[in-house]
């Protein structure tokens, strides 16, 4: 269960990484990769 959590916890801390780059440099392809991975 430990590392399940752990797992949410990096594609929740990746998801908003790429979303704030994707403000920062007004694209989404970061977004999409994330939610190709998910």
């Amino acid at each position: 269960m430990a590392e399940d959590l752990n797992c949410a916890k990096v594609h929740f801390w990746v998801c908003i990484k790429y979303m704030y780059n994707c403000h920062e440099s007004g694209e989404l392809q970061g977004f999409d990769e994330v939610k190709a991975i998910m």
